[in-house]
């Protein structure tokens, strides 16, 4: 099927909002590296502009193939830390919680809830509404950043929702929170692609000639995605803790659980 107008439209202003999020979390991660000395590389992230920096840094060196162990040990820490993703975390915190989005996540999002309202014949330049119409698209482009900011929060938080969240999305929370509601989700799901992207972003650091390497990715990939079937919360819906408790959550264990034996409830805890 040949890509339509539309399908340009939305995924260029998709791509500018990404771009721009990168290009802005280069100056917030280094100013926040440069205070946290204690943190694995932080003098590397603080010199090189935080992740993306860093990423670009190593694509370079990746061409030698002799510093492959070297790049791999720094990306596997960067991006799949001990103690529950800790390094990965801070980048969120570090980013205000506005990262590049899980695109195989966030963007479909997108563009279903642009497609419902929107056709070709709405971004034709005879249309007398198309500037309006492409304000309106890059409306929600902006709605679905910050739909993929929240998510990260709430990745940071054990999917619990910390106070005064709601001050971070003035104006677009109680709209946010209604999406990951109806979007039926779980939290499952979210983790599962957050892996993928994390390993989708190994892969295009490590030179692609290293067969032994690109095989220890993958091999990466299957042990956290089997993390993420372990994980206690993995088929409750991502909206969970805004109506529950955690005693809540004790007792709807099983009641979540596809495998109804007791023993489903040993759950483990992430770490990706």
């Amino acid at each position: 099927m040949t890509e339509g107008n539309l399908d340009k439209i939305i995924k260029k202003i998709y791509q500018q909002k990404v771009e721009w999020i990168k290009e802005k979390n280069r100056k917030l991660e280094s100013e926040y590296f440069d205070k946290q000395k204690n943190l694995p590389y932080a003098d590397s992230l603080y010199e090189e502009g935080g992740y993306e920096g860093v990423f670009n840094e190593l694509k370079q060196l990746s061409e030698n193939s002799k510093f492959t162990e070297y790049i791999f040990e720094i990306m596997k820490t960067l991006l799949f830390s001990p103690a529950y993703d800790y390094m990965f975390k801070q980048k969120l915190k570090a980013d205000i919680f506005v990262s590049e989005p899980v695109h195989s996540f966030i963007y479909p999002m997108y563009e279903q809830k642009v497609k419902q309202s929107y056709n070709e014949v709405s971004v034709m330049k005879e249309n007398p509404n198309l500037e309006k119409n492409l304000g309106a698209i890059e409306k929600e482009a902006n709605i679905y950043m910050e739909v993929s900011s929240l998510l990260y929060l709430l990745y940071s938080s054990d999917f619990m929702f910390p106070e005064g969240w709601e001050n971070l999305y003035l104006g677009t929370n109680q709209e946010l929170l209604q999406i990951l509601k109806t979007s039926n989700r779980t939290i499952g799901e979210f983790l599962e692609e957050l892996v993928n992207f994390k390993c989708d972003l190994f892969l295009q650091i490590l030179n692609q000639n290293s067969k032994e390497y690109l095989q220890k990715v993958e091999k990466l990939r299957i042990q956290k995605q089997k993390e993420v079937k372990e994980h206690a919360l993995v088929n409750f819906p991502l909206t969970y803790f805004y109506d529950h408790t955690l005693q809540d959550f004790f007792e709807d264990r099983y009641q979540y659980s596809t495998i109804n034996k007791p023993s489903s409830l040993q759950k483990k805890k992430i770490i990706i």
